[in-house]
């Protein structure tokens, strides 16, 4: 089975499902059967999206799975059968969902919640080739869902947790998996998505690169488009001005602050309110770093362009620079700072003269959370690993029952449990093996090899 390759730079993403405002930027929703019906334009192009979601509409998270397994799916040289066969772990991986319980959890319902979501475009299905598909009648973006749970026996209970290593299998609708097959899809910058903190943010940074491109795939610098249609696309339901614009103001500032956007600008006009979206380019220097050098005196031409070329320099140099100045007499500042960018190695650098380049704040606190919860976790796997027999067992009979079950008679089953209570046999490698065994597919000879060894 093919991998994904998780430090590849871009994630695809299929346009037509990111475009029909499908999943809302809320963070929250509720779980109440849902219906709705969104009639809508943005960038010339029409769409009229009717859909009903059991478990209410996606939403938060719910975002990265989905682009999670749309990328498993083409990793997997997309099959004609439109089944992913994965597992949970793999998928929160493809999902960057840091690795802990309540992902497991969060991943069970998202996946619950889009496949039992339904929807009905009339408008705005696009082919690869330009035209349109309509009246497509009650779509699914899964159309079948399987995988093992621990815990509550119930799958539908609230809690129950996915087996992280059993096999999970997903296949895709018919025409989400067709267009990812014909090549119909965006990238994400796998930079970004990692940066951004909050699932608001990147349901936006999805949306937008959805109705950025024109129909020949040039990106646009810029997108305008009136907060009632843009409503629709971002899945806020109720035509309640103010609090749609709150409700963006934050995704806003953070894809200002990850240099995804240049700015936004909101222009209200009696009961009309337009949004002005205007896109960075990618090869432009950091705004913030050549207002470092201004500040210092450095010419805006020449701030732009050592902020290009240098962008790791530069912080550091306006530190010594001004350390500098403090011991000495400078006339000319801008000269002087500009001068320790370019030529590093002609001063008494107090650190290294190539610094590291400057992390967001943003960044540095999620890479710090995703090693604390990765810690917690290697402390939670050693601490079972150093604990007694009858711990260990506590700890993995329900995982041992979800393999096993209806494959050991009683007595052996009672066998097996008394192997693992007095140590003859470790429960912890037990569940490894069978988690090994169903991800290379060999989990029925392992099993009859067990059954064989407590006869």
């Amino acid at each position: 089975m093919k991998k994904l390759k998780h430090d590849h730079p871009v994630r695809i993403d299929e346009r037509n499902s990111a475009a029909l405002g499908i999943f809302s930027m809320l963070s929250r929703s509720s779980s109440e059967r849902q219906q709705w019906h969104s009639q809508f334009t943005v960038a010339g192009r029409q769409y009229d999206v009717s859909g009903e979601a059991a478990r209410g509409r996606p939403h938060g998270a719910d975002v990265n799975i989905m682009v999670g397994l749309e990328n498993l799916f083409q990793a997997q040289g997309c099959p004609a059968d439109n089944f992913v066969h994965t597992s949970a772990n793999e998928l929160r991986e493809a999902s960057l969902l840091a690795a802990n319980g309540r992902n497991l959890q969060r991943l069970r319902e998202g996946l619950d919640r889009i496949w039992e979501t339904s929807i009905t475009v009339t408008r705005g299905w696009h082919l690869p080739d330009g035209r349109t598909l309509a009246h497509v009648h009650k779509t699914r973006l899964i159309n079948d869902l399987r995988y093992w749970v621990q815990g509550d026996p119930d799958p539908t209970a609230a809690g129950s947790v996915m087996v992280p290593g059993a096999t999970l299998s997903i296949q895709l609708g018919a025409h989400l998996a067709d267009s990812i097959r014909a090549g119909y899809t965006q990238n994400l910058q796998l930079e970004i998505l990692r940066r951004i903190e909050q699932p608001p943010a990147r349901t936006l940074y999805r949306l937008l690169e959805a109705h950025r491109y024109e129909p020949d795939g040039t990106p646009r610098e810029e997108l305008i488009v009136d907060l009632d249609n843009w409503r629709h696309a971002c899945g806020l339901g109720d035509n309640r001005r103010s609090r749609h614009l709150r409700t963006l103001e934050q995704p806003h500032e953070e894809l200002i602050a990850q240099q995804y956007l240049q700015d936004v600008t909101v222009d209200e006009r009696g009961a009309r309110t337009t949004l002005h979206y205007r896109f960075r380019d990618p090869d432009a220097p950091d705004p913030a770093l050549v207002q470092l050098l201004m500040g210092e005196g450095v010419a805006q031409s020449a701030a732009t362009q050592l902020a290009r070329q240098y962008p790791d320099r530069i912080e550091a140099s306006v530190r010594l620079s001004r350390e500098l100045q403090r011991t000495s007499t400078i006339r000319r500042r801008g000269a002087f700072t500009r001068d320790i960018v370019e030529h590093p190695e002609k001063y008494p650098w107090p650190e290294p003269p190539a610094p590291v380049p400057a992390t967001s704040r943003a960044q540095q606190a999620a890479e710090q959370r995703a090693r604390e919860e990765e810690v917690r976790e290697q402390q939670r796997r050693a601490e079972l690993a150093a604990a007694n027999p009858q711990t260990q067992w506590e700890a993995n009979a329900p995982a041992l029952r979800l393999y096993l079950k209806g494959s050991l008679t009683a007595t052996q089953w009672t066998t097996l449990e008394g192997d693992c209570l007095s140590g003859r046999r470790s429960s912890l490698e037990l569940v490894s093996a069978l988690v090994a065994a169903q991800a290379n597919l060999t989990l029925q000879s392992v099993i009859h090899d067990l059954k064989v060894d407590l006869s």
